[in-house]
């Protein structure tokens, strides 16, 4: 079998966006990783500096940063490594606010717009 003219062939689950590390990309670096880690680190910063105290502050930045890195991590869809979940809900959200409400059988009405508008005949 002769193929004849070019053949395309594109990529599955191609993503835009620039993996840095981990397929964390500059955007997550910066909107999300750097600020938790930044308010974290300034809870942290913050008097009292009793030893039980600031273990337990620690304790707290270390659970919020693993969550904040396993929400970036996980990927929802699994045949679908390019979705994230930040990505998927921001895609439901899209999908239910587009979403219209379609009744069966329209409403009775008691005069038209054009009835309105020619007066009694």
């Amino acid at each position: 079998m002769e193929k004849k003219g070019k053949e395309f062939i594109f990529p599955r689950n191609v993503s835009k966006d620039y993996g840095v590390f981990k397929d964390y990309t500059v955007r997550d670096i910066f909107t999300i990783i750097l600020p938790t880690f930044v308010i974290g680190a300034v809870i942290v910063a913050l008097p009292p500096y009793n030893v039980v105290i600031m273990v337990i502050k620690v304790m707290l930045f270390l659970i919020a940063m693993t969550v904040v890195l396993a929400l970036i991590t996980v990927k929802p869809i699994k045949e679908r490594p390019n979705i994230t979940v930040r990505y998927f809900y921001s895609l439901r959200k899209r999908y239910n606010n587009m979403q219209k409400l379609y009744f069966l059988k329209p409403k009775k009405r008691r005069e038209t717009e054009i009835e309105k508008w020619q007066g009694p005949d």
